[in-house]
């Protein structure tokens, strides 16, 4: 079928032709699983098959054909993204399904008004322009083994197609002016028995002229010949059979008297060859586990097990060698052309330093590996010159080093060294700069860190790959304004966090559970009040699961949720200035509230504007709430007391929220905070945001001399 296409023979429709021929969509704005309606296919083309057990919906629609080609497929989209998406006419809501679709009689009756007949009978048969697909779509387990059709023809000038095809028939039809070509396939792996497809041309008015071609691959010809042919020229029928197995085309060479025929034809002209890739002349990387070996323990993931001992290896595991001369790695590389090569051994050795023999078509080497820390992956490499042909390399435990190897890799010795990007996501109150956005393994990478006031780094987390479930991070100071990391050999992403250096209070969710109320939290809910500590699993209570902010918040509703009026977690402020920063989220609905400041007595010294709650979750346990706007309520504490952060309901009715953020900051330690902006720039070639270069490159340039100088170069 592919030369098929390639030889201009089959037509695939473009994106845009597709939704062009898309007369209805149905889209999902429900809450429930992504799934169609069960009775959308029934009545349209569903097949009615014993591969479609039962009601033959969902778990049981096993059949992937279809009954008829009327109808385009209805796809089901979460939404329309585009100006060519949004060209479907009929946009149906999944919520309005049953008012919309509510009967079999009412959807078909619609379905029937958007698409015009395409034939008669069982046979599939879906048109597009002059090109028609067709099939018998029945399974093998089906009674009926044949299927039927009578279409009417749109671009030759006889007046019809009759077609009648035996089991698992197919074929793919144009139509020209004065032809009509067949390509056709029942090939099955499991039987070389032929099968006959019928033809009847109606509307012929001189007798048709028929050519069948046989297709091979390789050295093999499929079956298939012609019988049965016949003319009536009372009628003007003409008829044909084709008796094959696997691909045949058939060419009907026919005219009829029928005027105002399309002649939009579709292209049918060989398409181009790609071009072929360059001979590959590249790092080639053998994993351990899949080479030859011999008295080593191949340590492989699968169901069941995990390398709880070592992290950062590549593949599908590693190989541990034994402390015995006995211990040896093999592999065969062909190449299509020789020369130099270094072969590098990843490897962790804990155990002792010693020497490796490698032996490359004969010629053999020591090699030496160095002990390291567990875990600490380091590379050995072998310079070697390679053949044309098949090499052979063996590497031989002749230390009798006790150690383990992850993979080896084949690279042309005038290969630059691979680099790895280097990538700094944007963080709340703070930025990191690297100052290189790739590097080589065992390159430094120098970090800049510049923390908005009052805030300084705490972590820098590196989130890409296993690092994330790992928790790995980058060691560095709290407060510090710059760090250097050696990069390791893969690709390094960086989160940065900074820390409020002026919060009092932060509502912090790392210990909290799912259920429990955060420490030192009060919530009334109407008459219900609840109190640190408590766990619940409906009402006010701690919500997780969530992405953005720290993928948890409280849930509270109705009345309010409070910190600072429970006997041991009192809010003693001192005279001077604060900022409350919170954020909060809505459950469902657009809940409104304010933020207040209470003193000991209950009266507010401190009230924000009423805010309404976004982003809106719509009871979604696993929504997003990344978009939750952050406020700030500033105010001044003229008298030494216990005071209580408040965010209270306006309004009336079930209103629900999720506060997701709650910091109180002290501006009285702001303004004893001294900070120090460093200026220092490792000597190179910077482009103007501070992003380290290995070249002058075009447009503005930032140099940085020894002495720490920058001057800017233009390059044209």
């Amino acid at each position: 079928m592919w030369r098929e296409i390639t030889k201009g023979k089959m037509y695939i429709p473009t994106r845009e032709e597709v939704v062009a021929k898309t007369k209805a969509v149905l889209i999902h704005d429900a809450d429930n699983d992504f799934k169609v309606p069960d009775a959308l296919y029934d009545g349209l083309y569903k097949v009615t098959d014993p591969g479609n057990p039962g009601d033959g919906r969902w778990e049981n629609n096993d059949w992937y054909l279809k009954s008829s080609g009327r109808y385009g497929a209805i796809p089901m989209v979460s939404g329309l993204y585009d100006e060519v998406a949004q060209s479907i006419p009929v946009q149906v809501k999944k919520s309005a399904y049953s008012s919309r679709w509510g009967t079999q009689s009412k959807k078909v009756n619609e379905f029937n008004s958007l698409y015009p007949e395409v034939s008669k009978g069982d046979l599939y048969v879906n048109r597009y322009r002059n090109q028609l697909v067709t099939y018998t779509p029945y399974t093998y387990l089906n009674k009926k083994k044949r299927a039927q059709a009578e279409l009417p023809l749109q671009y030759n000038s006889c007046d019809s197609l009759r077609l009648d095809y035996g089991k698992l028939s197919s074929g793919v039809i144009r139509e020209y002016a004065d032809s009509i070509v067949f390509y056709l396939n029942n090939y099955r792996s499991d039987s070389t028995a032929v099968q006959t497809d019928t033809i009847y041309v109606v509307g012929a008015t001189t007798q048709p002229v028929s050519t069948l071609t046989k297709h091979k691959t390789l050295t093999t010809t499929y079956t298939a010949s012609t019988s049965g042919e016949s003319y009536d020229a009372d009628k003007k029928l003409y008829r044909i059979a084709v008796k094959h197995m696997g691909p045949a085309t058939l060419k009907i060479a026919c005219t009829g008297n029928a005027t105002d025929r399309l002649t939009d034809f579709l292209p049918d002209t060989q398409l181009g060859q790609p071009k072929q890739p360059e001979p590959y002349r590249g790092p080639i990387i053998i994993e351990a586990e899949n080479m030859d070996y011999k008295s080593v323990s191949v340590s492989l993931t699968h169901s069941g097990w995990w390398a709880q001992d070592y992290n950062d290896f590549a593949g599908m595991g590693y190989v541990e060698t034994q402390a015995n001369i006995g211990s040896a790695l093999r592999h065969q590389l062909k190449l299509t052309e020789g020369g130099d090569y270094n072969i590098i051994v990843r490897y962790c050795n804990s155990s002792k330093a010693g020497n490796m023999k490698a032996t490359v078509n004969g010629t053999a080497q020591n090699v030496a590996f160095e002990k390291v820390e567990k875990n600490d992956w380091h590379e050995a490499v072998i310079p070697v010159t390679l053949k044309e042909g098949t090499n052979n390399f063996v590497l031989q435990n002749s230390g009798s080093i006790k150690m383990t190897i992850d993979q080896i890799t084949y690279e042309p010795a005038e290969s630059p060294k691979e680099k790895f990007n280097v990538t700094v996501r944007q963080a709340d109150f703070g930025t990191v700069v690297a100052d290189v956005d790739s590097a080589a393994a065992g390159q430094e990478v120098h970090l800049t860190i510049t923390a908005d006031d009052g805030y300084g780094i705490k972590s820098l987390r590196v989130v890409n790959s296993v690092y994330f479930t790992q928790g790995k991070t980058i060691p560095v100071a709290e407060g510090a304004t710059e760090v250097t990391f050696v990069m390791p050999d893969e690709n390094v992403t960086i989160q940065p966090v900074f820390f409020d250096m002026c919060a009092i209070y932060n509502l912090d969710f790392t210990n909290i559970s799912a259920g429990e109320l955060p420490e030192g939290w009060r919530t009334t809910d109407g008459t219900d009040v609840r109190n640190y500590p408590t766990s619940n699993g409906s009402g006010p209570r701690t919500f997780s699961g969530l992405s953005g902010y720290q993928g948890k918040a409280l849930y509270w509703r109705t009345t309010s949720a409070e910190y600072g009026r429970l006997t041991n977690y009192k809010l003693t402020l001192e005279p001077g200035k604060y900022v409350l920063v919170y954020a909060t989220a809505a459950w469902k609905g657009t809940p409104t509230y304010q933020a207040r400041i209470l003193n000991s007595g209950g009266t507010a010294v401190a009230s924000s504007s009423n805010h309404t709650a976004k982003p809106n979750l719509n009871g979604n346990a696993a929504g997003d709430i990344s978009s939750a706007v952050r406020n700030t309520l500033a105010f001044e504490v003229t008298t030494k007391g216990n005071y209580i952060i408040q965010f209270k309901e306006v309004g009336s009715g079930m209103q629900e929220f999720l506060l997701a953020e709650c910091r109180l900051r002290d501006l009285n330690i702001l303004t004893g905070i001294t900070t120090h902006q460093s200026n220092h720039m490792p000597e190179g070639i910077y482009s103007p945001s501070g992003v380290r270069r290995e070249t002058l490159q075009r447009g503005l340039n930032i140099l940085v001399g020894s002495d720490g100088q920058p001057r800017k170069v233009m390059v044209k």
